[in-house]
């Protein structure tokens, strides 16, 4: 991650700030980002990349990620719909084929989202979560 880069996540200050990588790994994050979304695992984890979290297998493999979106079908959906229209971009990506092949065999839900082969419109979703420090957001 570049200096710089990593200077601008960090000014974010209390608001959550992440960099995803083309198959939903986490980059990067600030402190408030991998409180909201990932504190249970290690802040460092995004700089290693054997540990790095990625948003996908977080939203259809992980429990705390599971109870954290008030509406986790719709995260569920969404996220399905960013791999569809990566896989269409970055057809012959083999970490993006070793990933979807991966959920398919571990979620039987991301198995169905993805053969319905839906893809909706490109309008960035409002989410709410359930935090368990911070509470619910009425966000949606």
């Amino acid at each position: 991650m570049r200096p710089g880069l990593r200077l601008m996540i960090e000014a974010f200050g209390d608001v959550p700030a992440l960099v995803i990588g083309r198959c939903t790994d986490v980059l990067a994050w600030n402190r408030t980002a991998h409180a909201l979304l990932a504190g249970h695992l290690p802040y460092e984890a995004p700089e290693q990349p054997w540990q790095r979290p990625n948003i996908a297998r977080l939203v259809f493999l992980d429990p705390h990620t599971r109870e954290l979106y008030a509406d986790w079908r719709g995260k569920a959906r969404d996220t399905v719909a960013d791999l569809r229209l990566i896989a269409a971009r970055y057809p012959d990506d083999p970490d993006l084929a070793e990933l979807i092949g991966e959920l398919t065999l571990n979620s039987a839900e991301f198995a169905a989202l993805w053969a319905a082969h839906h893809v909706p419109a490109c309008i960035p979703p409002t989410r709410a979560f359930r935090h368990p420090l911070v509470g619910v957001d009425d966000a949606e």
